[in-house]
């Protein structure tokens, strides 16, 4: 795997506005385009943001995910890196990269550019691979530093479910796992947060 094309390292640039919400907007520290997304609120365990519709590209993962997720991997930047489009130009590097588990499979996702449609995208030559549209969502969200396991995942996700429920929101789906770095990142510099989609009703 060619990780110094995703030696990623972002920040994003935050803006505030009336009522107190915060529009967090798609930000480049180098190469890499983050998502927009509105911050509703604020618990101490969680951030709860609003999210717009994305496209994202999909691939199940073949084996475990520790196991798969190279594999996964491999087979997503061989399509942003332009080798795997039918008009072999570049489409880009965005992210989080996001792992979550469904149904007993695990699925690998990267976000596609802001600058690309449903009707602009190139499609994958790779069958594996998925164009999906996701959003407009709310997301409860949980940032941790360090390198998450699967084991790491699971407890980080289920404490956020039981913290989501507590505060009287409604979980609508798997969480997922979005990583912001690569694996030369030391663990204490490593930017990861769990996803919950939750219900679009009263913050906390």
């Amino acid at each position: 795997m060619d990780w110094s094309k995703a030696a990623w390292w972002v920040s994003g640039v935050v803006v505030a506005l009336g009522l107190g919400a915060v529009v967090v907007r798609a930000s480049f520290a180098g190469k890499y385009e983050e998502p927009v997304y509105t911050v509703v609120d604020r618990t101490k365990a969680f951030e709860v943001r609003d999210y717009g519709a994305r496209l994202l590209a999909e691939v199940t993962l073949s084996e475990s995910r520790d196991a798969g997720a190279n594999n996964g991997f491999r087979i997503l930047a061989a399509y942003i890196f332009s080798s795997d489009t039918p008009e072999g130009s570049p489409i880009g590097m965005t992210v989080p990269v996001g792992q979550y588990e469904t149904e007993g499979e695990w699925r690998m996702w990267f976000a596609m550019p802001s600058r690309y449609t449903s009707d602009n995208l190139p499609p994958p030559n790779d069958p594996r691979i998925r164009i999906l549209e996701r959003g407009p969502e709310r997301l409860a969200v949980r940032s941790m530093s360090g390198r998450m396991d699967k084991a790491d995942f699971s407890e980080e996700a289920e404490q956020l479910e039981a913290d989501v429920r507590a505060a009287g929101l409604l979980p609508t789906g798997p969480a997922t796992l979005a990583v912001y770095n690569g694996p030369l990142t030391p663990g204490p510099f490593r930017r990861n947060e769990v996803l919950l989609p939750i219900e679009r009703s009263a913050s906390p």
